[in-house]
């Protein structure tokens, strides 16, 4: 690897490592604990997906900013691949440029976040 994109590449897990621990904090100031915020955020993303039958980048992006204000776009960390640990996923070739109409879904991991905290809280 040449010295460019190593430089690039570290600058891009600096960036990410600082975004995971803008996360942390945000979360550890809950009194709920870090489970309960992530059940929370994957439970409102879920609430607008079977209100309205889909849920976008922009729907998203709305909920994340209502939570986390201007901390928000950290907050895409909790995106991943379909198959991942994340909450949530684009329906879109992988690498593509993010767009406010792009359709989201909850990853497993992320449903099974959801059904949690409203079993947890009386939503169930």
């Amino acid at each position: 690897m040449d010295s460019k994109t190593y430089a690039r590449v570290l600058g891009q897990v600096q960036k990410s490592i600082k975004d995971l621990q803008v996360i942390e904090s945000l979360l550890q100031k809950s009194p709920d604990g870090p489970y309960d915020q992530m059940g929370d955020v994957a439970h409102r993303h879920l609430l607008v997906l079977e209100q309205n039958g889909e849920l976008t980048v922009k729907d998203s992006q709305e909920i994340r900013r209502a939570m986390f204000g201007s901390k928000m776009r950290a907050t895409a960390n909790l995106f991943g691949t379909k198959g991942s640990g994340a909450l949530f996923y684009r329906k879109a070739e992988f690498g593509s440029r993010v767009k406010p109409s792009q359709k989201v879904e909850l990853t497993a991991s992320g449903l099974e976040r959801a059904k949690s905290y409203r079993v947890a809280n009386g939503w169930a």
